[in-house]
């Protein structure tokens, strides 16, 4: 294990083991993620959407989870502050991807499921052409002193669905 000591002016410390540490890592790790939304969500409408996830690092204020959704419209771009969180939209440049990025403004604790909820005042609107489950595109990132988490897909997505259009046709009569 590891050992720390100090000869500090006050008086020096000796060396003693580590029982604990805040988990500090060269690259962190989500163990669990879910996108999923709330009661009455329809494609292209605003909704109130949920990120769920466990990771192994802590989150401290300031960390930022970027969540990249093709597809996803928002009507305002204004920060909204929810129980811990603080979330701003934006467009990725050139393209129909909402980046949505959220900053922790209290810890959250490693390897305890969280639940980031974005209330539909927040005006994230979902794809017209709806939302399949565990759809590989929709994507999360950290930037965290703890450890950050390169870009992977959301390990699970509720789907949504949508119907564009509909049509009844018959094969032409023999004759």
């Amino acid at each position: 294990g590891f050992l720390i000591a100090s000869n500090a002016a006050d008086g020096p410390i000796l060396p003693a083991p580590f029982y604990s540490s805040p988990g500090i890592y060269v690259e962190g790790n989500f163990t669990w993620t879910r996108l999923s939304f709330g009661a009455g969500a329809r494609a292209g409408r605003a909704a109130d959407v949920f990120f769920e996830y466990t990771s192994v690092m802590t989150v401290y204020p300031g960390d930022v989870l970027t969540l990249r959704l093709p597809g996803f419209n928002a009507s305002s771009f204004a920060t909204v502050r929810v129980a811990g969180w603080a979330i701003a939209l934006s467009r990725e440049a050139n393209s129909t991807t909402l980046l949505v990025s959220v900053s922790a403004t209290q810890t959250h604790t490693a390897m305890r499921a969280t639940v980031i909820a974005i209330p539909r005042s927040a005006t994230v609107a979902l794809p017209r052409v709806g939302v399949q489950a565990n759809q590989s595109d929709l994507t999360v990132a950290a930037r965290c002193v703890a450890g950050s988490v390169r870009e992977a897909p959301i390990m699970s997505t509720a789907p949504l669905g949508s119907l564009l259009s509909l049509a009844v046709t018959f094969p032409p009569p023999d004759g």
